[in-house]
């Protein structure tokens, strides 16, 4: 009985030094997990599957996808930071707080996200790409004029002139020599498992 109790007394010590080798790793696992982006027909989050929990693979969370096209849209609201964190009183909130309200959503916002590095340049897109309506961006997720001379500059700055056009189609091209090639190994491989 004396060497259980004497085990037991180590376990908050076992516990606070294994705290940070499974908390650490598990928020950098949620956060590099996280994307989320605009294009020409709405926005799309994903959630990669990640490691959660004591970092067991029973423990794993599985991937998430949304997407909500800007006609559901209602409302992007934003929330900057402020005042402490809930969980330490200490720790002062750093990270803005993003909310996607969509048309027949009970309350909750349909995507919820914190910490987007630019919150107010990504909320005004959503609403200006919703005023605009859809089809009207970039598959890059900005606006199609905008997206012409952001390539210009990059393109020049980086030694490319300004035949941006060629060089898009290009690379266009070899995209879907790629997909083609890739289309050919997944036909190949199906083969080979029949």
């Amino acid at each position: 009985k004396e060497v259980i109790c004497y085990m037991y007394s180590f376990l908050p010590c076992i516990a606070l030094c294994a705290w940070p080798c499974i908390v650490y790793p598990n928020l950098e696992d949620s956060v590099t997990a996280k994307n989320m982006w605009i294009d020409a027909d709405g926005v799309h989050y994903f959630v990669d599957k990640h490691k959660s929990g004591c970092r067991c693979q029973c423990e794993d969370k599985g991937a998430v996808t949304k997407f909500v096209p800007f006609d559901r849209i209602q409302d992007v609201t934003l929330q900057e930071p402020a005042g402490a964190v809930p969980e330490c009183c200490c720790v002062q909130q750093r990270l803005h707080h993003v909310g996607i309200q969509t048309a027949g959503a009970s309350g909750a916002p349909e995507i919820d996200v914190w910490g987007i590095k630019d919150a107010i340049g990504f909320r005004n897109a959503v609403l200006q790409a919703k005023a605009e309506g859809p089809g009207r961006m970039t598959a890059g997720g900005v606006r199609a004029g905008a997206a012409k001379s952001k390539t210009s500059s990059i393109l020049s700055a980086a030694g490319g002139g300004g035949n941006v056009e060629a060089l898009l189609v290009e690379n266009n091209t070899l995209l879907r020599k790629q997909l083609k090639l890739l289309e050919v190994i997944a036909k190949a491989s199906q083969e080979k498992m029949e």
